[in-house]
């Protein structure tokens, strides 16, 4: 038995890199030879997003800060104890003190998802990400908070529109009972040949995507998918996403990158992190991803929804029905959600 003590992995753990297969690119320009720089969709958007405004970022010191008074009161003396065969189920981030033995002088890595390190489909980057990061959120805060024992990470799929080379997958942490969910954190990954950094860079400044919201509620029927950029329209599906789940906190990722964000009550204003890399430490990524999800609860020592910085009309002509799809109450909009003439 292996006794791990769960904020000194946490710590430890940053993100193990992958390595790209030879015939990655290849196979991907083989099924659509626009893949590598595919933007994303802009078909079957809703239109509250409209309406959403982008505010300043969070500022990283508040957010490490209150990530690492979070895990010194929660985790302090939290333990797993685990067989040593049985701690990748568990904890998917590999730490050589804990996972890598001696055989013959050589150090090596004892675990089971080492074969997720080559990435040769657009869709194993995902499955590395739920894997080591998401599953291994989930099981910490199963040990750290027992509110948590029912609550698991549920992946989606593809919903980018209807490509089947664009691998944009949502992931939500809920909590399902009676076929019924209660979602409180999206999770949006995104590969790196499709999300550049510069793109996440566009994305929390919000300058131009604030720019492109009023330009498009202004003249809605010159919207195209050549007009719009990555980040502006990944606000637009964000938004989407959570507005139809209930949800105020949320995740993008390209594995490489990620970024973290929270909607206020109304889903009226949008606010980011800054961009934190995989090799992130003081907090960790991992640090990061399980503070989110408990954030999402509003417990003691999370941070709180942002408030709005004035009060001002925010109602939208868009609300959810009981099948989570967003639907418009204004015919005009119904119509052009569904792109009808």
């Amino acid at each position: 038995m292996v006794k791990v003590n769960l904020r000194a992995y946490a710590e430890a753990a940053t993100l193990p890199p992958y390595t790209e297969a030879e015939s990655l690119t290849l196979d991907l320009a083989l099924v659509d030879p626009d893949c590598l720089k595919m933007p994303l969709r802009g078909a079957n958007l809703t239109l509250g997003w409209r309406r959403l405004r982008i505010m300043p970022r969070l500022k990283s010191e508040n957010v490490n800060a209150k990530v690492n008074q979070y895990w010194d009161h929660r985790f302090s003396d939290k333990y797993m104890d685990l067989p040593l065969r049985e701690l990748d189920k568990y904890l998917g981030i590999p730490v050589a003190q804990y996972f890598t033995v001696q055989r013959n002088g050589w150090s090596i890595v004892d675990h089971r998802y080492a074969d997720l390190y080559e990435v040769g489909r657009p869709e194993s980057l995902s499955r590395l990400t739920e894997k080591t990061v998401l599953w291994t959120a989930a099981a910490l805060l199963h040990v750290g908070d027992e509110k948590t024992k029912e609550w698991t990470v549920e992946k989606e799929g593809g919903r980018s529109g209807g490509r089947a080379a664009d691998p944009m997958c949502l992931a939500k942490w809920q909590f399902r009972i009676d076929s019924r969910s209660d979602m409180r954190v999206g999770i949006i990954f995104i590969p790196p040949w499709q999300f550049l950094l510069v793109d996440l860079a566009e994305f929390i400044d919000g300058t131009n995507v604030s720019q492109w919201f009023n330009q498009s509620a202004a003249a809605p029927s010159n919207h195209t998918d050549h007009e719009s950029s990555n980040a502006q329209l990944l606000w637009a599906r964000i938004y989407d996403y959570c507005y139809s789940g209930g949800c105020y906190h949320w995740l993008v990722t390209t594995y490489e990158y990620w970024v973290f964000g929270m909607f206020s009550k109304d889903h009226a204003c949008g606010w980011t992190t800054e961009i934190y890399g995989k090799d992130s430490k003081d907090p960790t990524i991992l640090q990061l991803v399980v503070y989110w999800m408990h954030s999402a609860f509003e417990a003691e020592n999370t941070l709180p929804l942002p408030a709005k910085p004035e009060a001002e009309d925010t109602r939208s002509d868009e609300s959810p029905c009981h099948s989570g799809r967003l639907w418009a109450t204004n015919p005009k909009a119904v119509m052009e959600i569904l792109s009808l003439p």
